[in-house]
């Protein structure tokens, strides 16, 4: 009895201000309550999930084959606050960061809405905008509708992507792809927030939604990779997220706890009081059938708009021409192309995926041999082919002169239409 002594004792110092022995449980256990529901308000959940999220990451450290930290670290047994902070901060890194993925997952059930916001605004303005029209706010720019069935449609999808923006983007500056400036990272976003915020760039304030969409779109793939390799090891469909729904998703947000509700047994026996029982087969193979199979893997393409004030500027093949050494296309190459690009809706197809190669080339350098095509792949994870003789035969050093090759077509296409006068080419 003296250890249980000397750790009541011990317990009695630390807790201000001093209680009766016989009041210390209950003060803890309305501790505990307390620390239950503000884990379930951060993470957005109830309380009854909260509780089982604790038990979930109990799990995780008794199963985690890891050393003891402190044993490790050689910390001993923290009797100073130094020690403390360090086995504080090696618990977060070993078992908190890790197990805390979920809120990216959960909101990657966003990803739907927000595409299709941004593809109205890559629509509206055809792939352009002024800059001045970037400092309205959002709630303006609707206001402008005219259509109400479209104001509140997309009210709808500014809300949903506020609700992921404000479950992930703390995580965008450390993205390695698309970092966001720390001074761009606003706390929500909502319909008084500056349009600069939704038009998707990739510098300045648009290069937020632009981040959170690529950041999203690999969280999800990741996660779909891992259960192809674990759980079923079929190939995974590939869709373009301009074509994504809400049944592409794992959205399991509000039909998780149901499930799991329905799949326990209550019994009660006299003198032990209420006991649980989990199915754990049939929920693994409910969770499997509703959340994971079917899903595919998502092809990132974002519609990145280019400002009106930037667009073939000769500061833009400037920056490009001093990173990266330029060379003229073939003649033969270049006739390959415009064969390959007959319309006006290729055209510019091919022209939107080179400029948003051209600002990224412009913005970070790269080789000058290195092949376009893999470039778009893998750098930009452009997953859409836009025209496969380029893609093929152009390295970096022919993005200008292929640039230059698509745009001159496209624009005397228009002025054989009489859209446009040659001067405008020119």
């Amino acid at each position: 009895m003296p250890d249980k002594r000397s750790a009541i004792a011990g317990l009695v110092q630390v807790i201000k201000p001093a209680l009766n022995v016989q009041d210390i449980p209950e003060f803890l256990l309305r501790h505990l309550e307390k620390d239950v529901t503000l884990l379930g308000k951060a993470l957005g959940i109830s309380v009854d999930e909260a509780v089982l999220v604790i038990h979930l990451f109990l799990l995780v450290i008794l199963v985690k084959d890891v050393p003891r930290l402190d044993v490790v670290r050689g910390l001993g047994a923290l009797a100073q606050r130094p020690d403390r902070e360090k086995w504080e901060a090696l618990f977060n890194q070993t078992y908190v960061h890790p197990f805390l993925k979920e809120p990216n997952l959960r909101a990657t059930q966003y990803l739907p809405d927000i595409a299709q916001l941004q593809q109205y605004l890559y629509n509206k303005c055809d792939g352009q905008f002024d800059r001045k029209d970037g400092k309205m706010t959002i709630g303006q720019l609707i206001k402008n509708v005219k259509v109400e069935g479209t104001r509140v449609h997309l009210q709808k999808l500014v809300l949903r992507l506020s609700k992921a923006w404000e479950l992930v983007h703390e995580r965008l500056p450390e993205h390695s792809r698309l970092r966001v400036d720390h001074k761009y990272l606003i706390p929500s976003i909502s319909l008084d927030t500056k349009l600069d915020y939704l038009i998707p760039t990739t510098t300045g304030a648009g290069v937020c939604t632009s981040s959170l969409v690529d950041f999203l779109v690999c969280i999800h793939n990741t996660f779909m990779a891992k259960c192809r390799d674990q759980v079923y090891g079929n190939t995974l469909q590939k869709i373009p997220i301009t074509q994504l729904n809400s049944c592409y998703v794992v959205d399991y947000e509000h039909q998780l706890i149901p499930i799991v509700l329905s799949l326990c047994h209550y019994s009660l026996t006299y003198g032990k009081g209420q006991q649980i029982k989990y199915d754990f087969p049939a929920l693994e193979k409910h969770i499997l059938d509703r959340f994971i199979y079917g899903k595919p893997h998502i092809m990132l393409e974002i519609p990145h708009v280019v400002f009106k004030e930037d667009r073939y500027t000769k500061a833009i093949f400037g920056a490009i021409r001093k990173k990266v050494h330029q060379e003229n296309l073939p003649r033969e190459l270049q006739e390959q192309i415009i064969n390959e690009l007959r319309s006006m809706h290729r055209l510019k197809e091919a022209m939107d995926a080179i400029e948003i190669i051209l600002v990224f080339v412009s913005s970070g350098g790269a080789k000058a041999d290195k092949n376009l095509g893999e470039y778009a792949e893998r750098a930009l994870r452009m997953d859409k082919q836009f025209c496969s003789v380029a893609q093929k035969y152009c390295r970096l050093k022919h993005v200008v002169s292929l640039w230059q090759t698509i745009s001159v077509e496209f624009g005397r296409q228009l002025a054989l239409k009489g859209q446009i006068n040659l001067t405008q080419v020119a």
